[in-house]
């Protein structure tokens, strides 16, 4: 008597969905870092080895607008390796159908113009030179098409949390498992800044309980300001000025 009843309707929210969004909000802002420069510490360890194997790379990446379809972006990385003997220094480079790779006194160089072969997927290479060049899996264009193919991939199990403490520092988390018959034989995971969505870290866990398993440890370093930093489209001269040794001593062809 008198009485009025409320119904109260609960709208539940599908994790699935939630999962899905935040993965492929990542992807996007990947997809679009533009003058994108980073320090990337990238650490190799093996049982078989002795001691870890440490590179120090320098990152630079371009959006490419996604107009080219060879590569997700243009980039540049220089990278520098400790020995005994001293640091061996190298680079790789991509933009417009231009791939240079310079490594033990050796400068390799494609152009589409000259042999498109190089930059096609064939046989059981799934990727051309300028997508398998070294580190350029660290570049953000190249993680988002990482993430890309393990969401869609049925052997991989995507995990994805959007806030979590990780080495003391709050970030986005993102842990991707590969099995094979019901063993895991792969395990990566990235932290990304929360906010910007900047890679912080990767872990890789390859070949897992086999005599080759191999992990993988990747720490960013940013400047104070990436804004700050001239940001010109890479060409060959830019090259040259960089590099005039590898270019001037170690060139194999000089089509210019």
């Amino acid at each position: 008597k008198g009485k009025i009843k409320l119904l109260m309707v609960l709208a539940t929210i599908n994790p699935l969905s939630v999962h899905a969004q935040g993965i492929a909000d990542i992807i996007s802002a990947l997809d679009s870092m533009d003058c994108y420069h980073a320090e990337a510490r990238f650490t190799v360890t093996m049982p078989q080895l002795p001691r870890d194997v440490v590179y120090n790379t320098i990152l630079t990446a371009q959006d490419t607008a996604g107009d080219d379809p060879l590569a997700p972006c243009d980039y540049l990385i220089d990278w520098t390796l400790d020995t005994p003997s001293g640091p061996a220094k190298g680079f790789s480079a991509y933009f417009d159908g231009h791939h240079y790779r310079y490594r033990s006194q050796r400068l390799q160089e494609y152009h589409v113009e000259w042999d498109s072969i190089p930059f096609q997927p064939r046989g059981r290479v799934t990727e051309g030179v300028q997508q398998t060049a070294q580190f350029t899996s660290l570049l953000p264009g190249f993680i988002a098409q990482s993430l890309k193919q393990m969401t869609t991939d049925s052997a991989c199990t995507v995990e994805f949390t959007p806030s979590r403490k990780v080495n003391g520092r709050n970030c986005t988390y993102i842990k991707a498992t590969t099995s094979v018959n019901g063993t895991v034989t792969s395990e990566v995971e990235y932290t990304f800044d929360p906010k910007t969505y900047i890679p912080l870290s990767a872990e890789i866990e390859n070949n897992i309980g086999s005599l080759s398993e191999q992990t993988v440890n990747v720490v960013y370093k940013y400047p104070d300001s990436l804004t700050s930093l001239p940001c010109p489209r890479l060409n060959e001269e830019q090259l040259m000025v960089l590099a005039p040794e590898a270019f001037e001593r170690f060139r194999e062809s000089n089509f210019k």
